[in-house]
């Protein structure tokens, strides 16, 4: 049986991740703006009709681009417009594709709420004056909303923030040596390792998972201030007195039910925690 051919737009960390760990289940190839030294990529913006090609190529496409810079027009243009000139191309392709994978965030999901937020929730708009991800928000919601308005078969993962080789707050945390007093919220962790969400992608494609949208993110059941008393008890990391927490709400869940009962996927890092005991432990 030929392999399926799986196009990663915004071949960065976690494009490297799928490949490390099902390279040899997919032929892979991917497309970033930026040099890379890896056979698998060819170098180009999304944005481009030299794409055709390679989207008449792909039998899959995982949608992951990431913005170099944090503020609404990176986010609009690395989210919502490669996505309509992707959708736009695609419109013109001769080869039927699978299904777009679009690895979106749980930043659709108001941060400044006091729920749970499922999947088939309607979400408004972030109107909180400390509405922080109120921009992400709609450029995420924007793209989405295109993609399912599109005549393409998709599956949108909603992911929380990743962690696992190199990347994750503990990681910048641990960079710079110490906490900042003014990051021990209250707020609910909402995290995924890099590695959980690449099997979840696999999941999606060997189940053939199509027209659904799944919350990512693991099994936590942790306050940010529990985590980082642990990392200073842990670690060693001492904390800097630089003012308290912005006085937001900040107890917004992530239900990932449907994530359980449809996909049926163990978390191989059920928490950030245990994934950083293994891995201290790996290395005494």
């Amino acid at each position: 049986m030929t392999a399926q051919k799986v196009l990663i737009l915004g071949y960065g960390r976690l494009g490297e991740a799928f490949s490390r760990l099902y390279g040899s289940l997919y032929q892979i190839k991917g497309v970033r703006r930026s040099p890379s030294e890896s056979p698998l990529v060819v170098q180009m913006p999304i944005q481009s009709d030299a794409l055709q090609p390679h989207l008449e190529w792909a039998d899959i496409i995982i949608f992951c681009p990431a913005p170099g810079r944090k503020d609404i027009l990176a986010y609009r243009e690395t989210y919502a417009d490669n996505m309509r000139f992707l959708l736009n191309l695609l419109s013109h392709s001769t080869r039927p594709l699978q299904s777009i994978i679009l690895i979106s965030s749980i930043g659709v999901y108001p941060r400044n709420s006091d729920r749970s937020w499922s999947e088939s929730d309607c979400i408004p708009d972030e109107v909180a004056p400390h509405a922080a991800a109120g921009p992400l928000q709609e450029v995420l919601l924007t793209t989405e909303n295109a993609l399912v308005s599109s005549v393409i078969p998709y599956t949108i993962l909603r992911a929380g923030g990743l962690y696992g080789e190199g990347r994750g707050y503990h990681h910048r945390v641990m960079q710079r040596g110490y906490i900042n007093s003014s990051e021990i919220s209250a707020q609910w962790m909402s995290s995924v390792h890099q590695d959980d969400l690449c099997a979840i992608i696999h999941q999606v494609i060997k189940q053939n998972k199509i027209g659904e949208i799944y919350n990512v993110v693991d099994d936590a059941d942790l306050r940010k201030k529990d985590f980082i008393q642990w990392m200073a008890r842990e670690m060693g990391l001492p904390i800097v007195q630089d003012g308290p927490p912005p006085d937001a709400h900040v107890n917004r869940r992530i239900c990932t039910k449907k994530l359980k009962e449809e996909l049926g996927y163990p978390f191989r890092y059920p928490s950030i925690i245990q994934f950083l005991e293994e891995r201290k432990r790996s290395v005494v």
